[in-house]
């Protein structure tokens, strides 16, 4: 079998991206292809993508920024986006049903973290449900409490990953 391929997101990606998102999140929750279109648009450096035999089965996204608050809904639609900014915070960690549990989202998220140290990031942050306050602890995030953020009209956990200085 061939091994999946971790690469940047594309240009004509979107699509595939967006159809992810889609099955992977309540309606609710998930973001918009006009949203996941802005994200490619304003950072595509922090868009990793997972794909096997052309097509996507594995997806991260994310946006830099100074002080982030979590609860802000306009941090999705990178408004507050800051390229130089210390604070990585990633919006969808997304990997198809039929993938989950061969180490998909491990890939994706062993090689953001990577890249994130490289570039002398202080800090990975992120909102998740409770059940997978475990999946994101062994990677070393903490978890910070309950979010203010009622995204999705859902309770959320954020986590936090301190990055080792440079």
């Amino acid at each position: 079998m061939v091994e999946p391929l971790l690469r940047p997101v594309r240009e004509g990606d979107l699509e595939a991206c967006a159809a992810l998102e889609a099955a992977c999140f309540d309606a609710a929750e998930a973001a918009s292809k006009e949203r996941i279109a802005r994200r490619i648009a304003a950072w595509p450096e922090g868009f990793l993508v997972l794909e096997h035999e052309g097509h996507i089965i594995g997806q991260l996204n994310a946006a830099a920024c100074r002080e982030p608050d979590l609860a802000r809904e306009s941090l999705k639609d990178m408004v507050e986006h800051d390229p130089a900014g210390e604070t990585l915070v990633i919006f969808s960690l997304a990997v198809d049903p039929a993938w989950r549990g061969r180490g998909c989202a491990r890939m994706l998220l062993e090689r953001f973290v990577e890249r994130a140290r490289e570039q002398g990031r202080r800090r990975i942050l992120l909102l998740c449900r409770e059940t997978l306050v475990p999946f994101y602890r062994r990677f070393g995030f903490h978890d910070r409490g309950p979010s203010a953020s009622t995204h999705g009209g859902s309770s959320w956990r954020e986590m936090e990953l301190e990055l080792d200085p440079p």
